[in-house]
């Protein structure tokens, strides 16, 4: 799985102490309190996700699938959340569904969660990493670049936008390319970038990992997948009979959780009832219904078929978080 993510801003500062932008290194793992609870930063993830899962969704009705990473979204938005101000920053807090009183304490959260998937010596490879780059004329406080160094190891060059911004657009594409082991080429496009471009954020999350209990190849057959009431396709199903899955019967559709490895990782699938079912899956999915369903799973004998697929999807943003609350940032 390899998910990227970036964020373009055109516009001005507000003055303050202009940085010293040639001292500032990358940052391999964020600093974080491990006392600190990941909760907020979960809820806030959870929330975005669902709220952008919709807007994507009905923006993608004709192609039917959608592919993306909440965290890697969240990220970058927290980022930028710690230069907003006045209504903006309000803005921002309520597409995030952050405290409003402690924005210490959401960077402090976010942190945790980072910090705890990245390392070395693990059974999988994981792998998130932030970047900034800068207009060098711009005077971008200390204080923002203090905090997304400390809370999310978000390294900081100094480029020349004004003058050669094809160059540090090739550059920046050369970054994310290292970052994903080569799967992602070209995030950001011809003309994305111009004269303008005053500050360019990027995440990038790679994830590789063995299945706890792997699928056995030669139990993989054509079986057909419902995309409809009426209509179904043939594709390469696997199959697993395992002790060892969380599982759960809920309203209107099961659940299950699928191990990693590690143990501490997993991936939960929630399947309708009804063959046509998932419109009214999704219309009450919340951040509140993945945690009732996660917390009543129970570990069950479960005989899994499960599709393989693989999948690429390109989105712009903007008009989703515009759509969410989040008008101001774009408002050049």
């Amino acid at each position: 799985s390899v998910l990227t993510f970036g964020l373009l801003m055109t516009g001005c500062g507000d003055g303050g102490s202009q940085a010293d932008l040639s001292g500032i290194t990358p940052v391999k793992n964020p600093v974080f309190d491990k006392d600190a609870s990941t909760r907020p930063a979960a809820t806030s993830n959870n929330t975005m996700g669902v709220a952008m899962y919709r807007q994507l969704v009905e923006r993608d009705k004709k192609n039917g699938n959608v592919f993306f990473s909440p965290m890697s979204v969240s990220a970058a938005l927290m980022l930028t959340y710690e230069g907003a101000r006045g209504e903006t920053k309000e803005e921002f807090e309520k597409v995030l569904a952050l405290d409003n009183e402690d924005r210490a304490a959401s960077h402090k959260s976010y942190a945790g969660v980072l910090g705890r998937l990245n390392g070395e010596g693990k059974p999988y490879e994981l792998a998130v990493a932030n970047a900034l780059w800068g207009e060098k004329t711009m005077p971008f406080r200390n204080e923002f670049l203090d905090t997304v160094r400390a809370h999310y190891a978000a390294s900081f060059e100094s480029v020349d936008f004004i003058h050669d911004f094809e160059n540090q657009r090739l550059r920046i594409n050369g970054w994310v390319t290292d970052r994903t082991k080569k799967r992602i080429n070209d995030l950001l496009p011809e003309k994305s970038l111009d004269d303008m471009t005053r500050l360019v954020l990027v995440n990038a999350i790679y994830f590789k990992a063995p299945w706890a209990t792997e699928f056995y190849e030669g139990l993989t057959n054509e079986q057909p997948f419902h995309i409809s009431k009426d209509q179904s396709v043939k594709v390469p199903m696997m199959r697993h009979i395992e002790e060892g899955f969380g599982y759960g019967d809920f309203d209107g559709y099961n659940a299950l959780r699928m191990y990693y490895k590690s143990g501490n990782l997993s991936m939960i699938v929630m399947l309708p009832d009804e063959k046509d079912g998932l419109t009214a899956l999704e219309e009450k999915m919340s951040a509140e219904l993945i945690d009732r369903t996660t917390a009543g799973l129970k570990h069950e004998s479960v005989n899994l078929w499960l599709p393989k697929w693989e999948t690429t999807q390109d989105y712009d943003l903007s008009p989703s978080l515009k759509a969410m609350g989040m008008v101001g940032a774009f408002d050049a």
